[in-house]
Order: structure tokens, then C-alpha cells, then sequence
């Protein structure tokens, strides 16, 4: 993240001819910290796929809903890779051409982030019986983690479509670059959130992924045996 912000603070026209703030700017796609977003999901995804397996071979509620998420965080792994979501952009471009741009300005200047608030809402809903049903430490760092997560990807995501210097607002000029800020803070904040999300997991499911491995050692001495 330091890296990204010093290398596009600089605005060396060096460093662009080399690709090397391409390479490390959070505010583009397929780089360095789209691949660390990626395999930050994905290592998630992979916890919550081993929770909801051990959960279902116990015969324990909510078995489903991890493996639902596990799906889920799935699809944004590949979703940060690839840049699913950028799609969703498109839906405004027959409004423009017809001279209308509506609410896609300012802060909706991005037409997705009403999909993710949707989504949140949507999924919120969902999964509030689950939520509700995990242990109080679990759910105050799912709670942590969702709101750092949600925060960067739709409230910063918000922000800096606001000043994003296409949409009117403040832009790259000035001290404080506000764009430059917003951009990083967004990125920043799901990085911190999917990073409490997998602490969360490990927390949770330290005590299944225990008993599994004293059981795969029992097994393994009996048969040595």
C-alpha cells in the first residue's frame, strides 16, 4: 500500500515508462495488490469450504450457509482478479448516449456499487440466523470485518467516484490529492477486512482443525501399528 501511494505520489514519468507504477497501484487491475487481494479472498474461501465440510461430517447446524460463503468469497477472489464487477459499469452508457446520465454521477458515478448495496442488504438478511448463532467472539470480528470490508469497497468506492476528476470533483490537483487518498483508504480497508475475516476463521475453527489432525495421527499410528 505505501508502495502504491509513494510510487503514484511521485508522478515520475521514469517509473511510468518502466511500468512500475502500474505494477504496484492499487487503483488499477491485474497487478501486484489485485494478486494479494486475490489469494487473501481466496485463502478465505478456503477456510470457510474446511469449516463447512468438518461442520457437515459432524452433523452441526449451519453447515450450508459456510460453504454458501465459501462459494461466495470464491467468487470475489476471482471476481478482484478479473474484474467482474466493472461490467456492471456498462449499464449506464445507453443512458449517456441518450443524453440522460441520471444518478450515474458523483457518487454513483460507478453504477455497480448499487449492485454491491443490494448485495449486502441481500445477503445481510440471508445469513442473519447464521450470524447470529456463532459464538460472541466470532461474531464481533465477522461484525469487525464486515464493516472494514464494506466500508472501503462501497463507502470509499463512493467517495472516490465523487472526486474522481471525470465526475467534477476535486481530482488529483491539490495538496492533498483527495482522489489519490480515497483510492488507497478503499483498498486499504478490504485488505484490513478480509485479514480479520481469516483471523476470525482460523479463531473459530482452530478446534476443528485440531481434532482432524490428532485424528489423521491416530489413524496413521494404527495403521502403523
Amino acid at each position: 500500500m505505501a508502495a502504491s501511494f509513494g510510487a503514484r505520489g511521485t508522478d515520475s514519468s521514469a517509473l511510468r515508462d518502466l511500468g512500475i507504477v502500474q505494477f504496484l497501484d492499487v487503483d488499477k487491475e491485474g497487478n501486484l495488490p489485485t494478486a494479494f487481494s486475490g489469494a487473501l479472498l481466496a485463502l478465505a474461501a478456503s477456510l470457510l469450504y474446511l469449516i463447512g465440510f468438518l461442520n457437515r461430517v459432524d452433523s452441526e447446524p449451519f453447515s450450508k450457509q459456510w460453504l454458501w460463503l465459501g462459494l461466495m468469497f470464491s467468487y470475489l477472489s476471482i471476481d478482484e482478479l478479473a474484474g467482474i464487477h466493472e461490467l456492471f459499469n456498462s449499464v449506464g452508457l445507453p443512458l449517456r448516449r441518450l443524453g440522460w446520465s441520471g444518478i450515474y454521477q458523483g457518487f454513483f458515478r460507478w453504477p455497480w456499487v448499487l449492485v454491491g448495496i443490494i448485495a449486502v442488504i441481500s445477503i445481510s438478511f440471508v445469513f442473519r440466523r447464521f450470524v447470529r448463532s456463532l459464538p460472541k467472539r466470532t461474531y464481533r470480528l465477522f461484525l469487525s470485518a464486515a464493516t472494514l470490508y464494506i466500508s472501503g469497497a462501497i463507502g470509499m468506492e463512493m467517495l472516490a467516484g465523487r472526486l474522481n476528476p471525470a465526475s467534477g470533483g476535486l481530482g488529483l490537483q491539490g495538496t492533498l490529492r483527495p482522489y489519490l487518498l480515497a483510492s488507497h483508504a478503499e483498498e486499504a480497508l478490504e485488505m484490513m477486512g478480509v485479514v480479520v475475516f481469516i483471523y476470525a476463521l482460523l479463531d473459530f475453527g482452530h478446534p476443528f482443525i485440531v481434532s482432524l489432525d490428532e485424528t489423521q495421527k491416530r489413524a496413521a499410528v494404527s495403521i502403523g501399528c
